[in-house]
């Protein structure tokens, strides 16, 4: 009977190891799929908004062009906003976009969020500064803002984020903001 009961016991340790390595596996694979569809995305700018930016700064005097300023995220998913800057200022300068996080707001009511009850840092959404960018005279460039929601953001809420560019100018009048500062909106779905 002792015998009997050690292969019991021996069969069924096997079973669990095996079951834990499969489930492990299985994670990881999750992981490594999430990590590259992330990476993706934070990216690219859609085609279809680089020409909306490009058509922008060539048909108007706009110095800055943020077209799309509003997405829809699920929790952990990247959207990458394109900023456009066209440089009027007659000689080359270093261009640089700052993103400061504003607040979140319930969608539906428009109360604000405190994202600390949920653990989350706003800092950890965004990029603080992009750039240098060197941009010529009357040349243009088109800037990539990945911004993130974390997995424990609630959802049906709005994160707004004060979005603009600056220059290396001393005059700050000129270049600080650099244009109109933008505000970008991220619902959480």
């Amino acid at each position: 009977m002792d015998k009997r009961g050690a292969i019991i016991i021996s069969v069924r340790f096997i079973t669990i190891m095996i079951t834990i390595a499969v489930v492990l596996v299985f994670a990881f694979t999750f992981f490594l799929q999430a990590q590259s569809k992330t990476e993706l995305t934070a990216g690219v700018v859609d085609a279809q908004i680089q020409q909306q930016i490009e058509r922008e700064l060539l048909e108007t005097r706009s110095k800055v062009s943020l077209p799309v300023y509003q997405a829809d995220l699920k929790r952990g998913e990247v959207f990458t906003f394109g900023m456009g800057i066209k440089n009027y200022l007659g000689l080359g300068s270093k261009f640089t976009v700052e993103i400061d996080y504003a607040k979140s707001i319930e969608t539906n009511t428009g109360q604000p969020i405190n994202l600390a009850d949920y653990d989350i840092d706003p800092e950890t959404m965004s990029f603080d500064k992009l750039g240098p960018y060197v941009i010529n005279s009357t040349e243009r460039t088109i800037v990539r803002i990945p911004i993130m929601v974390p997995l424990g953001a609630p959802k049906g809420t709005t994160h707004i984020f004060n979005v603009k560019a600056t220059c290396d100018l001393p005059d700050t009048g000129l270049c600080n903001p650099y244009g109109y500062a933008q505000s970008i909106r991220v619902n959480t779905v």
